[in-house]
């Protein structure tokens, strides 16, 4: 049997035990948020798609965003046959909850062929530079001619994206792994490979609300299971050396923010306070069609 690829951000998110509809205040199980991505996103092509059509959300995850498409759809009279697609099979037993169709299966190894909508949130960012091309690649390839891809990008200024690129590619963080790093991309770099990758038409078609993390959480994200499981063992030593750990890593990640604040201003950082940062940055969705 073939060896499942995931990328380095399911691989991450898959030891560390994260719940996906948990993290940045529950964004991704937020009904409203949803919503904003039903309107922004899928209202205006609704027109242009087939009344039975096959959706597919590619690192859809435990199948939230899947089920509101769904719903949307069908609320317009469509029929709708939606799969999600993952690598992390633990959240695709919840999408099957939903009744949803899963496949299980990194975005760069999946042979789709003729889907008519294909939808992604905050996705592109699990993958390291080289691979971000072979995903936009295979999603133009895994569509039907004239069929649309939605997705709603993690994005911001190349100097943001690259500074929270850095803080959380930092080795004590424990996220990253060996030369797979994390890349956050703007817009414009976005359009460049939707464009290098065979679509035609591709536009900005609003913001859904805007996020923000910083290194605390990033830190409590990937580091809180094997912490408590040191608590519950009473592995003093371990302990104390993910302690240390986490030191080194919010000392990095803080001063790569203060550089930050030094060089480019703080319109976009939020200051908790002297320890404690929060980097904002926007989610545009983008519609291109093939």
């Amino acid at each position: 049997m073939k060896k499942l690829r995931a990328s380095v951000g399911t691989s991450a998110d898959m030891a560390a035990g994260v719940k996906i509809g948990q993290v940045y205040g529950g964004y991704f199980s937020n009904e409203n948020n949803a919503e904003i991505f039903c309107k922004i996103g899928i209202e205006p092509i609704i027109k242009n798609l087939p009344k039975k059509l096959t959706l597919v959300d590619f690192g859809g995850g435990e199948g939230f965003l899947a089920k509101h498409v769904r719903e949307y759809l069908i609320s317009k009279t469509y029929q709708v046959d939606a799969s999600v697609l993952d690598a992390n099979d633990q959240y695709l037993e919840i999408a099957k909850s939903f009744g949803l169709s899963t496949i299980c299966s990194s975005i760069q190894d999946s042979n789709l062929k003729d889907v008519n909508l294909i939808i992604a949130r905050a996705v592109i960012h699990y993958n390291p530079a080289e691979k971000q091309q072979i995903i936009f690649n295979k999603i133009f390839e895994s569509l039907t001619k004239s069929g649309y891809f939605v997705h709603q990008l993690t994005s911001g200024s190349e100097e943001n994206c690259k500074l929270r690129s850095d803080i959380v590619n930092i080795k004590s963080l424990c996220r990253a792994a060996g030369d797979f790093k994390y890349k956050w991309i703007s817009e414009k770099e976005c359009f460049r490979m939707l464009k290098k990758a065979g679509f035609k038409e591709n536009l900005v078609a609003g913001y859904a609300p805007s996020n923000a993390w910083g290194p605390q959480e990033q830190w409590e994200r990937f580091n809180k299971k094997r912490t408590d499981e040191a608590k519950a063992s009473d592995n003093k030593l371990l302990l104390k050396k993910i302690e240390k750990e986490k030191n080194i890593y919010l000392n990095e990640a803080n001063n790569l923010i203060i550089k930050y604040i030094a060089k480019y201003g703080d319109k976009d950082i939020k200051k908790i306070d002297d320890n404690n940062y929060l980097v904002e940055y926007p989610y545009p969705i983008i519609i291109s069609r093939r």
